[in-house]
């Protein structure tokens, strides 16, 4: 399922006790590694310019939308629209525009810990390492002394080890807080700055010391894969998790999951928000995963929204990675799905994130790790509780 934004208030135990960013909702931490992952990549695609992708980006839309619902500047009598601002722009990649905000914001509310965490985590964006130190150090000094301190003095941890540059010491940040506290902790500090890399490789070592190795290698195996990062401390951290997860399939015939250490299956609490469809292109409507991601069995019956009523029996163009079912491709079944993953058992993603595939006279897939984008005619499932939600028919990959 599709990441999706939110526009209530955060949780408790969220970063400075109040919402980073007025369109989520978080839950509570550590989450799932699958849905860890798919939201981290999601909050890095945010910041992705519209003129880099393909087929544009629809999860920008309410960030820019609600940026633009902000008080202007001499109309704010509170700390809380400067910090908004100062989140929104950081989301959106606009590190200097963000760390500006929350500076003139800082200036007029000099206790506000959330303004003095913006502007540390502007600075971390853009890797200026002793910036973000004297920054960080401020939040740490107005935190209010609970585990909200605790994590903050865990990310100055981090930004005095990434100033060192790549090495060993990264990885004993990982022993300062062990256990799911620990975790949770690493888990946000990657939320908060998407764009830091090496992030995940702290919330690996710590997801593998609380036991949980398999999903500890899907996050090395990010870091390695996705970001092109592959220095020799990731490439040692990855053998070794081969290796112990390899150990525990041996003997367990499957990868272990700890039951007890997760609290939620994704950072980000999910709700059915107004999607925003990009223009047609080539008379095709490109269609966003999120607006898939609102399907649901309700009583056993597919439901859908309004908007993909309407999409029903029309022409779409979609981007995804391709992952094949029983028989040997091409001749098996074989559906799309938003982002790749490995175990289907362990990592697959809910049926609203399957879109079955009717492959066009001629169009044949074969098995890739790379994204593939497909057009096809849109089918939705209203009766079948035993099929998926929605199949692409006639596809084919556009210019195929």
């Amino acid at each position: 399922m599709a990441f999706l934004v939110s526009f209530l208030c955060m949780l408790a135990g969220q970063p400075g006790g109040e919402p980073f960013c007025p369109l989520e909702e978080w839950a509570e931490q550590p989450a799932r590694t699958r849905g860890f992952v798919r939201d981290l990549r999601n909050v890095r695609m945010v910041a992705v310019a519209p003129a880099q992708l393909a087929v544009g980006n629809p999860l920008r839309p309410p960030y820019e939308q609600e940026l633009g619902l902000l008080p202007s500047r001499g109309q704010r009598a509170s700390a809380k629209p400067w910090g908004d601002e100062a989140a929104l722009r950081l989301r959106l990649g606009d590190w200097g525009g963000a760390e500006e905000a929350a500076r003139e914001g800082l200036g007029r509310f000099p206790t506000n810990g959330r303004l003095a965490l913006l502007v540390a985590l502007a600075a971390h964006s853009r890797e200026d390492w002793p910036q973000a130190e004297r920054a960080m150090a401020l939040a740490v000094a107005l935190a209010p002394p609970s585990e909200w301190k605790k994590k903050r003095q865990d990310h100055l941890a981090w930004i005095r080890a990434r100033s060192k540059g790549v090495g060993p010491w990264l990885l004993e940040v990982a022993d300062r807080w062990k256990g799911r506290e620990g975790l949770a902790s690493a888990q946000e500090l990657c939320l908060l700055v998407p764009g830091d890399a090496l992030a995940p490789v702290l919330a690996a070592c710590r997801a593998r010391d609380a036991g949980d190795s398999h999903g500890a290698l899907s996050l090395v195996d990010g870091v390695a894969g996705e970001s092109g990062v592959r220095p020799e401390l990731v490439t040692t951290l990855r053998a070794g998790l081969s290796a112990r997860v390899a150990a525990e399939m041996a003997g367990n015939k499957a990868p272990k999951h700890p039951s007890d250490l997760y609290r939620s299956d994704a950072p980000f609490i999910p709700r059915e928000a107004t999607v925003v469809l990009p223009p047609p292109v080539d008379g095709a409507q490109p269609m966003p995963w999120a607006l898939l991601g609102q399907s649901r069995f309700r009583k056993g019956d597919p439901r859908h929204s309004n908007l993909l009523e309407k999409m029903d029996g029309k022409i779409i163009e979609i981007s995804g990675f391709t992952h094949f079912l029983g028989e040997e491709p091409p001749d098996g079944p074989v559906v799309l799905v938003e982002l790749p993953f490995g175990c289907w058992h362990c990592d697959m993603p809910g049926l609203p994130g399957l879109l079955d595939l009717y492959m066009a006279d001629g169009q044949n897939l074969q098995p890739s790790r790379e994204p593939l984008r497909l057009r096809g005619r849109l089918r939705l499932n209203r009766d079948n509780p035993e099929d998926y939600l929605f199949r692409l028919e006639e596809a084919r990959v556009p210019g195929g």
